[in-house]
């Protein structure tokens, strides 16, 4: 499929498992069937992450300092505009589509009220370092949240504090994407080491070290079964693991410049890279 000119920073499905949308470094934002290799729409709005909502009604996507809810062809129904002035890094929606969390490469997340698009508290949340945010992920509860650094790795923190519970610091480098297992219990991170780590978000017990690519791993995602993990990586690259062994199973090739992100459909058997 083609449609943007740049890397594609972003990329997700709906929950139908019909649609995909992307955001690339060409600044645009598109929507794709499922159907058909051409963008179904296509905006040109500088936009660098786009996420889905939980429930596939919704899309939230970063333009400059801004962020816009949407529906899933782009019509804008609401705007928060919002405080931090550094470069924004990653959206999250709250498990009951209720939040929306804001993380900025400063290290600062805000939370905002999704319904009336005000802030959730009067003040940005500090998280217990003030390294590069690269990823965010509400846990189920959505009391906590997973937050990933590109220097120094994990935090498990309170999502009203911000609080840290406990730090996860296997990788000993940069963490550039998270996965959640469908169960809730474990998460996968993939690392500037050139390995993905399976660990458990209670204790940080390490389960598998998923270790194959040459490069950066800079995607991880969990098949809906849970049984498989499929990674990405600055080297090109796509390898499906067992996601009980932690054994390498196959790999994928075909890009010919890095893989930036990689989504598993959830009604069927593809992915999306």
């Amino acid at each position: 499929w083609i449609g943007h000119s740049d890397l594609i920073r972003s990329i997700r499905w709906a929950p139908t498992g019909r649609q995909i949308v992307t955001a690339s470094d060409d600044g645009s934002f598109c929507t794709w069937d499922l159907d058909r290799p051409s963008p179904r729409r296509k905006l040109a709005r500088d936009v660098s992450v786009a996420v889905v909502s939980p429930d596939g009604s919704e899309l939230a996507m970063s333009v400059r300092s801004e962020v816009f809810l949407s529906d899933l062809t782009g019509d804008v129904s609401r705007q928060f505009t919002v405080s931090e002035e550094s470069e924004l890094s990653d959206i999250a929606f709250h498990p009951q589509a209720a939040e929306l969390a804001i993380a900025f490469r400063s290290g600062v997340v805000e939370l905002w009220d999704v319904s009336t698009g005000q802030p959730v508290c009067k003040r940005s949340i500090e998280f217990s370092h003030s390294l590069p945010i690269t990823k965010i992920a509400y846990i189920a509860d959505g009391e906590r949240m997973i937050v990933c650094s590109d220097e120094i790795g994990v935090d498990i923190v309170n999502t009203e504090t911000g609080e840290q519970i406990y730090s996860f610091e296997e990788h000993q480098s940069g963490v550039f994407d998270l996965a959640l297992h469908p169960d809730g219990e474990r998460v996968a991170t993939a690392g500037s080491n050139g390995e993905a780590i399976v660990w458990s978000k209670e204790n940080g017990e390490v389960k598998d070290r998923l270790q194959g690519h040459s490069r950066f791993v800079t995607s991880v995602a969990w098949s809906p079964e849970g049984d498989h993990v499929i990674t990405g990586g600055h080297d090109g690259e796509i390898i499906l693991w067992d996601g009980t062994s932690g054994e390498p199973i196959r790999k994928f090739y075909g890009h010919t410049r890095r893989v930036m992100d990689l989504a598993w459909s959830p009604t069927e058997n593809r992915i999306a890279s």
